[in-house]
């Protein structure tokens, strides 16, 4: 199962496509804010701080990189098509080991090798 697409990367743009040094540190200062303005001065949860820095990045490529919705959507799907891949691998693994703690295997393992 490999990608659909190849990342592109900075060099592959163009001159005038790419980000200068502020407008790419513009949405990472934004998600900072907002992450720290939600939790320690709201208190609220991540989750929703973190959707706001989301939402602003987005608005902020649109509106002010100019960047069309259509190219944004098809980012985030490759993105997303990305990092599903190893939280699929992440997972069977968790549950593997999870079997084998249930199961005993693990706590056997130890008390054999370590010779409790």
């Amino acid at each position: 199962m490999g990608l659909a697409f190849e990342p592109r990367l900075y060099e592959e743009l163009d001159v005038d496509d790419r980000p200068s040094l502020l407008e790419a540190l513009v949405p990472v200062f934004g998600m900072l804010v907002f992450l720290g303005v939600g939790i320690v001065v709201y208190g609220l949860d991540p989750q929703f701080p973190l959707f706001w820095g989301i939402s602003f990045t987005g608005l902020f490529s649109r509106y002010w990189l100019g960047i069309s919705w259509t190219e944004l959507y098809d980012g985030i799907t490759d993105s997303l098509h990305m990092g599903i891949q190893v939280i699929l691998i992440m997972f069977v693994v968790y549950a593997l080991i999870a079997t084998w703690v249930a199961a005993g295997t693990i706590p056997s393992l130890m008390y054999y090798g370590l010779d409790l």
